[in-house]
């Protein structure tokens, strides 16, 4: 699953975590294309599709296993 953005796919993953059910996963790659390093969206566009994405990883990371990506997933997020 992909998601794009100014003409560029960006991969997304969806997982099912206890206490938040299918969350989707995309990377930091994207996430430095949504948001400036204030935390604000840089458009409209970019705010849907940054509220639609749970959590963002590396771009090694979201090619792993869906076992594994879940578990630094939660590492973090618990």
């Amino acid at each position: 699953m992909t998601v794009e953005y100014q003409s560029v796919a960006y991969p997304v993953v969806e997982l099912t975590l206890p206490k938040w059910g299918v969350v989707k996963i995309s990377t930091i790659d994207l996430c430095e294309k949504l948001i400036d390093q204030s935390g604000n969206p840089l458009s409209e566009e970019a705010e849907e599709i940054d509220d639609d994405i749970f959590f963002y990883v590396s771009s090694k990371e979201i090619k792993l296993p869906i076992d594994q990506l879940a578990k630094i997933v939660l590492a973090d997020i618990l």
